[in-house]
């Protein structure tokens, strides 16, 4: 695999946001430890992954609503089917 092809892991891009946010801190200046400081950059980098997988999922969720609304739009499906399709579609958008 060449170096074009390589896709860091969730794991190697958190370690670097948080070694990028505190390559120049100083405890000595702060009066915080190194250690605490990365744990502070360590957890926002975790709630931003959680805020974007989130986002990520409400779209499919929406994608899937929409293709289920789109079949539910047959004119000649039986209309319990129907319901059936416009239920799963709600279910899907609310991500229930």
């Amino acid at each position: 695999m060449s170096d074009d092809d390589y896709t860091p892991s969730t794991d190697e891009v958190r370690a670097d946001y948080v070694r990028d946010h505190t390559r120049n801190f100083d405890s000595y200046m702060t009066g915080r430890s190194l250690a605490s400081e990365q744990e502070v950059y360590g957890a926002r980098f975790d709630r931003w992954l959680a805020a974007h997988d989130e986002s990520v999922r409400a779209e499919e969720r929406a994608d899937v609503a929409r293709l289920i609304e789109e079949a539910a739009d047959d004119d000649d499906a039986p209309h319990l089917w129907k319901r059936g399709m416009e239920h799963a579609a709600w279910i899907a958008r609310e991500g229930a």
